[in-house]
């Protein structure tokens, strides 16, 4: 990702002026092995997950006063997961489910900044650092799911998860966050009628997470706050519908209502604010055909709705839709 900027405005000598240079590279693989009887009175699957990270940024600045200058800085973070999960029938109605996620994140930043001449002046001097750091955790989860009739199934899923921490570097100062650690609750139901023709699916949730990680952007860069606490709670629906063979039409809804309920951080106190970049709804509507010489149409319109950007609830983006359309053919 680059992003050049001119480093001399003439009309505004004083304005900030940038050139950064971002160079990403990512790989992960994943290894799972399940139970092949979907029927079976115990069912089983577990699996490894490894995944690396490597980004690096070179950025020049002008304008921050002492933190003007050039930059280097190289993030690398390797993940590393060993999964399994264990699925019970109990008589013809109740299953019972559990699993465990051991997990583990390695973060390694390093940086070196290098002021200008003016920078130097005002007191700006040059800075190195070298930070390691490890998040180790076991994310237990549980499912209790009763089926009525073959038709109709309800359930509720307990899950837990984190995201690891690290340090952001920026000009004026790198500032180290902790992970984000979160507990999921969901009931929900799922029916079908006329032989699958018709599927409906509805659920309700909430989320409560600890140290929610809060993206905090400015001119030396970006930042990342930890908020003490913070939860989320909603409700989705989906009906799909195969009206005749190879057609499939579909809608959805969903409502999140997020909020931060205890963030004081160093730039403000945002407690009781919306957590910003998560829509308060969601739409959509598609339908899709397949035909049996190979031809595929498809249509998708789904409407996001308002989103904050900012933690303060004062930037927002208004409610917006997409349309797509695709045709193609597939083959064996």
């Amino acid at each position: 990702d680059s992003d050049p900027a001119l480093l001399l405005d003439l009309f505004h000598p004083f304005s900030l002026q940038r050139t950064r240079q971002q160079d990403i590279s990512t790989w992960s693989q994943e290894v799972r092995a399940e139970s092949s009887d979907p029927n079976a009175r115990w069912r089983w699957r577990t699996g490894v997950f490894v995944s690396s990270r490597d980004s690096s940024l070179d950025d020049f600045i002008l304008g921050q006063g002492p933190w003007e200058g050039s930059s280097q800085t190289r993030y690398q973070q390797d993940d590393y997961a060993l999964y399994g999960e264990v699925t019970r029938a109990v008589g013809e109605q109740l299953e019972l489910s559990s699993g465990l996620r051991v997990q583990s994140a390695r973060d390694h930043t390093t940086s070196a900044f290098e002021p200008t001449a003016f920078a130097t002046s005002l007191g700006g001097v040059p800075a190195s650092l070298d930070h390691r750091a490890a998040f180790n955790s076991a994310l237990p989860m549980a499912a209790v799911s009763w089926k009525w009739t073959d038709a109709h199934r309800s359930y509720f899923r307990f899950g837990t998860g984190q995201q690891p921490g690290g340090l952001a570097v920026a000009a004026a100062g790198s500032i180290d966050y902790a992970a984000e650690r979160s507990c999921h609750y969901e009931l929900g139901h799922d029916s079908s009628f006329q032989n699958r023709a018709v599927q409906l699916h509805a659920a309700v949730f909430y989320s409560d997470y600890r140290d929610y990680q809060s993206f905090q952007f400015n001119p030396g860069g970006q930042t990342i706050l930890n908020a003490a606490s913070a939860h989320a709670v909603g409700a989705e629906g989906e009906v799909r519908l195969h009206p005749c063979l190879g057609l499939e039409c579909y809608a959805g809804a969903g409502v999140t209502k997020t909020l931060f309920d205890e963030f004081n951080s160093p730039i403000g106190d945002f407690s009781g604010k919306r957590i910003n970049n998560i829509p308060a709804g969601t739409l959509n509507l598609g339908g899709a055909y397949h035909a049996a010489w190979g031809g595929v149409a498809r249509v998708d319109w789904r409407g996001v709705g308002r989103t904050w950007f900012d933690e303060g609830n004062t930037v927002r983006q208004d409610a917006y839709s997409l349309l797509d359309a695709r045709l193609g053919y597939e083959w064996a």
